[in-house]
């Protein structure tokens, strides 16, 4: 299992757009003012972050992705969407690539939520599976209501 956490593909996602950027620039796309629009999906990725990691203390869990897991968070954000921080990382992304001026750095975007997919967000969910013993759709529909893990790890309660 691979034990790299999500932070260490972030800022190797954000060096190589640095380096695309500069080694391969491809067609500008974004003039300046028009980049600063950029500072909206940053700021917004931003917030989804520390909303998931506020959200993860505040029903007492781990936002660490091989951590152990004592609540399953389905409430505000996680309503929506069952990762709001892989949401927000890629939405920050996002906002670095329109501040560049070409189409190369864009490009990692894409590469990186689908490496988040799957190295981080299909293992989540199938330990998910395992430990409350439902369908990982069920718990996309919330299913699993707020409930805490039981200490066993055998499902809701």
């Amino acid at each position: 299992m691979n034990k790299v956490n999500p932070h260490v593909y972030v800022l190797a996602a954000f060096v190589v757009m640095l380096a695309a950027l500069m080694l391969v620039p491809i067609a500008q796309i974004i003039a300046f003012p028009w980049r600063l629009l950029g500072c909206a999906p940053l700021l917004l990725g931003m917030a989804s972050v520390v909303y998931s990691l506020r959200m993860f203390r505040l029903h007492k869990t781990t936002p660490k992705p091989f951590g152990v897991a004592s609540a399953l968070v389905i409430s505000g954000a996680f309503r929506v969407t069952r990762n709001p921080m892989y949401v927000g990382i890629l939405l920050m992304l996002s906002g670095i690539a329109c501040f560049f001026d070409t189409v190369s750095p864009w490009l990692v975007v894409p590469v990186l939520g689908i490496l988040l997919d799957v190295i981080f967000v299909r293992r989540e969910e199938e330990k998910m599976e395992m430990i409350l013993m439902m369908p990982i759709d069920a718990i996309k529909l919330g299913c699993a209501n707020g409930y805490r893990l039981r200490d066993n790890g055998k499902g809701c309660r």
